[in-house]
């Protein structure tokens, strides 16, 4: 069965607490960017967001 695509495209996001300074979580986006499957997920994920009821005008 196929990763549902929420989680497919939070695997690829890593997160380091305190860097560059204590408080900041940084979230690097590189193996998102590396991996094109789960690049097109997030793409889809981004423009369902935008769409009202899911329809594009």
């Amino acid at each position: 069965m196929a990763e549902p695509e929420l989680q497919q495209v939070a695997r690829r996001i890593r997160s380091f607490p305190d860097f560059p300074v204590p408080g900041v979580l940084f979230r690097d986006i590189s193996p998102l960017l590396k991996d094109p499957d789960s690049f097109r997920a997030a793409i889809r994920l981004l423009a369902a967001g935008g769409r009202p009821e899911g329809r594009v005008r």
